[in-house]
């Protein structure tokens, strides 16, 4: 979830708060970098947050359960990566 103050933007991840100018965050939605990872479908959910997070620094990747109701905010700096029962991943990771 986000919520927003007049000097910065703040990021919830897993158990943790990441905050953001809005200098920093308006620079990151122009030019968000590697935004989606087909290659990372039906791979491991925590190694596909590693490659993520590696890969693309700016993004912070939150893995998910499939059938979990979460919030339907577009955040230029959050993946949601999908994964089943098993912690394989089932949708492509694309920002969001």
């Amino acid at each position: 979830s986000q919520r927003t103050t007049n000097y910065n933007h703040i990021l919830k991840t897993t158990n943790q708060y990441i905050y953001f100018s809005q200098e920093k965050m308006a620079s990151i939605c122009e030019d968000p970098g590697k935004s989606s990872w087909p290659e990372l479908l039906e791979t491991k959910g925590e190694y596909a947050k590693e490659v993520i997070e590696r890969e693309n620094p700016k993004m912070r990747a939150e893995i998910i359960l499939e059938g979990s109701t979460v919030l339907e905010i577009f955040i230029c700096t959050r993946v949601y990566v999908w994964v089943n029962d098993c912690g394989i991943v089932v949708q492509i990771p694309a920002i969001g």
